[in-house]
């Protein structure tokens, strides 16, 4: 119930009446900061009192077993005053025992339901602030959780105090010995120090296994790459045999080429002066060469179609030349009246 108290706001310089009221013995507590300055318990039974303060989780008893615990007003009544007595017994024994007995403030917890009733009858009685313990504040949950919370005073006091380094040291085999100083500081510096050693265990096994998990898949990729370096190679043997093959159809080419240059030229009615080819065309994909020839006549023009038509070679005819039409055009050259395009087809 102290340390409760020295949870609520601005008690830790207070001198705090403290009851803790329950159904048959009530708890009465002078708190002075963090000093239990005087302590009683009265035996006094408290009536039941119904409301929403009935529930299952009730630390005074069960639903059931408090249902048949409703009494009348009367009875309430006379349990305050009990309490009422309860509480000038406790001061006057305080102020018996204290060179300076003031009460700044009266607090009142307990799941009774009786406590509303005696908040006023205490404000009535010994004209000090009088209120209700409210920890909703400091555990930071909503205010109407409140009349829930106001029953387990201790319970919260305990729970607050395990949590506080050093406030509950108690040796259970020796208890009138003092505890020894910063025992609990020295217990959680061992326990942090074992945490901190499992920890440090658990993340030396994650590095390794993530390093044998890393190492691993390295040596599959490595395994997978000097695969695609055997593939690699291969098509660089593949890619350098086309390449050479087409340099050689390239050359072949030419070399066909020039065959047919060849045959152009033995076919030529006097070069030069009967005679001159102005342009040359060639298309693959019709294996047609079409030469612009200039001439003195379409006469010459003829003689050199049909020398082309009447080439044999190897006993066939490897042209199907036809003659264009005459355009009759001036040139550079006076011998030349015309012009006239050849195709020439291989077959």
């Amino acid at each position: 119930n102290l340390i409760s108290v020295n949870q609520l706001p601005a008690m830790n310089d207070q001198r705090v009446l403290f009851l803790d009221v329950g159904p048959a013995s009530t708890e009465i507590d002078v708190i002075h900061g963090s000093k239990l300055a005087f302590s009683r318990a009265a035996n006094v039974g408290v009536p039941f009192v119904g409301g929403e303060l009935v529930s299952d989780d009730s630390r005074v008893s069960s639903k059931a077993e408090l249902s048949d615990m409703q009494l009348t007003e009367q009875a309430e009544t006379e349990a305050v005053e009990d309490l009422l007595l309860e509480v000038t017994r406790t001061l006057q024994a305080f102020r018996a025992a204290e060179s300076d007995p003031t009460i700044d403030q009266i607090v009142i917890a307990g799941g009774t339901g009786l406590e509303p009733a005696l908040v006023d009858a205490m404000d009535e009685r010994f004209g000090l602030p009088v209120t209700l313990f409210d920890p909703t504040l400091s555990l930071g949950v909503e205010e109407r959780e409140a009349s829930r919370l106001r029953a387990f005073a201790s319970t919260l006091g305990l729970a607050w105090g395990l949590a506080k380094s050093g406030a509950l040291q108690l040796d259970f085999l020796n208890p009138k010995r003092p505890p020894e100083k910063h025992a609990s500081l020295k217990r959680r510096v061992r326990l942090l120090g074992l945490a901190a050693a499992m920890v440090l265990v658990a993340v030396v096994g994650w590095v390794v296994n993530v390093r044998m998990s890393l190492s691993r898949e390295l040596a599959e990729l490595q395994s997978a790459n000097r695969a695609l370096n055997k593939e690699l190679l291969a098509y660089y043997r593949v890619d350098n045999k086309i390449q050479a093959a087409e340099a050689w159809e390239r050359a072949s080419r030419m070399c066909v080429q020039l065959d047919h240059m060849l045959h152009f030229t033995q076919a030529m009615v006097l070069p030069g002066r009967q005679m001159i080819v102005t342009d040359y065309r060639w298309s693959e994909p019709s294996a047609t060469h079409t030469l612009t020839l200039a001439c003195g006549s379409s006469e010459v023009a003829q003689q050199f179609v049909d020398k082309l038509n009447s080439l044999e070679i190897d006993g066939r005819h490897p042209y199907r030349v036809s003659l264009g039409t005459w355009r009759q055009t001036e040139t550079v050259d006076p011998r030349f009246k015309g012009r006239v395009d050849v195709r020439v087809q291989v077959v």
